[in-house]
């Protein structure tokens, strides 16, 4: 690990254990035991670092999806790819805990974020669409029901450690898990009696 990948490392470390509005260039470089000049002849400022850090999980998202693509089933790539999603998000969750903070003062990674959502959305509805034709999920009774839907889990895709750390909640590996059958259980009165044991056995899968 060179020293700019020790930087974010230990930058992510400090801003997921003591939240990103806390942690100045001065700390990470203490946590480092190297000199703020150092730090900032490879960073300038803390927003640079945010940004670095915000581009290594994009890349790393995107790998997932790109990876989850090749999965034949579209009920596989929602539900690994949910799992896959909340485990890398927990890896740098002070992203999601400060994301108010961030949209409103990171109008670049706003932008980017926005962006990705738009294309996460077209790509859900893309997999609700093939479970409808495979006869796994019904089909839509009301306008927008399934958009909504992705609006739901996207929500709670959002802000789930931020529930998980204002209710203070024991964060142990299972916790990810419980959120993540949270999630997938929104799809769960979408489903006809065949998609429905389907969920049941990927569920128990994954267990």
């Amino acid at each position: 690990m060179n020293t700019r990948e020790k930087i974010l490392d230990q930058a992510r470390r400090l801003f997921n254990d003591r939240g990103l509005t806390t942690i100045t260039m001065r700390h990470i470089a203490e946590a480092l035991g190297i000199s703020l000049g150092n730090l900032t002849y490879h960073f300038q400022k803390r927003e640079d670092l945010v940004m670095a850090i915000y581009q290594e999980l994009v890349t790393k998202m995107n790998s997932v999806m790109e990876e989850l693509m090749h999965e034949k089933s579209a009920f596989v790539q929602i539900h690994r790819g949910a799992l896959r999603s909340m485990e890398m998000f927990y890896e740098y969750r002070f992203f999601l805990i400060d994301l108010v903070f961030i949209m409103r003062n990171y109008p670049e990674i706003q932008r980017h974020y926005m962006r990705l959502q738009v294309q996460r959305e077209i790509q859900f509805l893309a997999l609700f669409t093939q479970l409808q034709k495979a006869s796994w999920m019904r089909r839509a009774q009301i306008p927008m029901e399934y958009e909504h839907l992705y609006r739901r889990m996207q929500i709670l895709g959002d802000y789930w450690i931020s529930s998980a750390v204002s209710l203070e909640l024991d964060q142990t590996p299972d916790f990810i898990r419980r959120y993540h059958r949270i999630m997938m259980e929104l799809i769960y009165p979408y489903l006809t009696e065949q998609g429905r044991e389907a969920f049941e056995k990927l569920n128990t899968e994954s267990v």
